[in-house]
């Protein structure tokens, strides 16, 4: 939870935290290893890369790239599938198996596969990253949402209320909305993390955000030349994604299994 903290603090203010501009150059500096500049007391504490970037200033700043399309893209998601699994699970009928057999031919195809398609349709940039991200996750909230209304509309609680004569609308947002709340959580927590590996993937293929804004994908696309006479440049990026989704993947498993207790102890 410590490294997350720290890298939502670097998403939301990272000229705070560093002053070193990410796209700052030195070529005089190039390739610099993080013991060999920390003999020679200069600032670049993690090193620099091929073109005399820090790369901590550059970790610093990519966090803001990753933490925004991991999230935004969740929320969109949130946004997407939560309605529709609602309205498959509560009113059934042609308009569940039409949504449902568009979710099928979607899990048809790997995700992967299907956001460089998307990507290569759409062109690569920050906003339709989001966009291709959003359009890969809602299937997984409208599914599990959809199984979940549907054994909740036959509770005692949702039948008393059809009984006296609450509207659709009124049982949905009062009673479905915050039972499903815990379970749209959990799912948006894990999918940030998806969105970070999946955007770090993409962008590294060069079909993610423009290379001139600092990320972590940028970032080890541009390491894979030096992998063996500069090593730093990609293994300090690697373990910040690696850290930053493991950190995701826990706070999530958290929040999952205190929903349970909290439902057991009832």
């Amino acid at each position: 939870m410590l490294w997350l903290m720290v890298v939502l603090m670097c998403a939301i203010a990272p000229q705070v935290l560093i002053s070193i501009d990410p796209n700052e150059q030195d070529i005089s500096r190039r390739c610099l290893s993080p013991a060999l500049s920390a003999t020679d007391g200069v600032r670049n504490v993690l090193g620099t890369d091929q073109l005399g970037r820090d790369i901590l200033s550059r970790i610093v700043w990519g966090s803001r790239i990753s933490i925004l399309v991991g999230a935004a893209a969740a929320v969109l998601s949130v946004a997407m599938g939560v309605p529709l699994g609602l309205l498959c699970g509560y009113y059934g009928g042609k308009t569940d198996r039409i949504i449902m057999h568009i979710a099928d031919i979607q899990l048809a195809f790997p995700s992967m596969v299907l956001a460089i398609a998307l990507v290569a349709v759409l062109g690569p940039s920050t906003r339709n990253m989001i966009i291709v991200l959003a359009i890969g996750g809602w299937v997984q909230h409208a599914r599990v949402i959809r199984g979940q209304v549907l054994s909740l509309r036959e509770k005692e609680y949702v039948k008393a209320a059809e009984a006296l004569g609450a509207t659709d609308a009124e049982i949905i947002l009062r009673h479905l909305v915050p039972a499903t709340f815990p379970t749209i959580l959990v799912i948006a927590t894990f999918q940030v993390a998806g969105a970070i590996v999946t955007e770090a993937a993409l962008t590294f293929l060069g079909l993610g955000v423009s290379r001139v804004v600092p990320s972590w994908g940028g970032m080890l696309s541009d390491a894979q030349d030096y992998l063996v006479t500069a090593g730093w440049m990609a293994t300090i990026p690697g373990f910040v994604i690696a850290m930053t989704v493991l950190s995701i993947n826990i706070a999530g498993d958290s929040l999952r299994q205190a929903f349970d207790r909290r439902f057991r102890d009832r």
